[in-house]
């Protein structure tokens, strides 16, 4: 199946394209289910860029066809409680996982085989899911690509962590820019559930971890003002995507 589209790039080498294709039933395309639920059928797509005068690049990746929701519904209580819980394609699931940090102290002395090992590791133990801890590191795309193959949802934290950041233009610009172009990096991987904006920031201010945070509103101000640009560069870089909620862990 071939579509052509055009596209004209800004002033900064930047182009865009917000389009439709619908897949022809011949196809019988398969959702895929994280591991326990069902298979993970994944399916290769290829971009190609034609230039005026004929140069070309092209890309190729793997996708999977799937929802993700997460399920927060007011419980019948006493005191005021929510459900929180995942549906992927309309079936609830109870996830099981771990907490995942950098797995070496060297990133550079990452291989294939060794992610790979620790994350069959994680299916075969009856895991469904892993939380990227936001005080980590953003990891490689075969990571993200491994746990596509194994069924491994994936709660993606930004990363920013326990710590007052900065609130000035400059930063917060870069804040906007690191989301960008992580979550359009990652954005294609069905494993991909959630985007969570940080690891226990708001905890940390409303909680008031720093005692000159209570001397000093006008930080506070400026950190909510930081996680509300955190979460709008979310949303809308993510636009579209099936999962329904940016938040932050707590």
């Amino acid at each position: 199946m071939k579509h052509e589209f055009k596209a004209q790039f800004d002033g900064k080498g930047e182009a865009s394209i917000s389009a439709f294709m619908l897949v022809p039933s011949k196809f019988q395309i398969k959702p895929w289910f994280p591991n326990g639920v069902g298979l993970q059928y994944l399916y290769s797509l290829t971009a190609k860029v034609v230039g005026a005068a004929g140069e070309s690049t092209s890309k190729t990746i793997r996708i999977g066809f799937r929802t993700v929701k997460l399920i927060q519904k007011r419980l019948p209580s006493t005191e005021e409680a929510y459900s929180f819980y995942f549906e992927v394609n309309n079936l609830p699931i109870f996830s099981k996982g771990s907490n995942w940090i950098p797995a070496h102290v060297l990133h550079e002395s990452y291989s294939e085989e060794y992610i790979r090992d620790l994350l069959i590791s994680a299916k075969l133990a009856n895991m469904n899911m892993l939380r990227v801890w936001g005080g980590g590191i953003y990891e490689d795309d075969r990571f993200y690509e491994i746990a596509d193959e194994y069924g491994i949802l994936i709660w993606q934290d930004m990363m920013f962590a326990c710590a007052l950041y900065p609130t000035d233009p400059q930063f917060l610009s870069s804040v906007q820019v690191e989301i960008r172009q992580q979550v359009r990096r990652l954005q294609h991987h069905p494993s991909i559930a959630l985007w969570a904006g940080n690891n226990e920031n708001e905890a940390a201010i409303t909680g008031l971890w720093w005692p000159e945070l209570a001397l000093h509103m006008v930080s506070l101000q400026g950190m909510l003002f930081y996680l509300l640009k955190v979460n709008d560069s979310l949303h809308r870089t993510s636009t579209g995507r099936t999962t329904e909620r940016c938040t932050s862990t707590q």
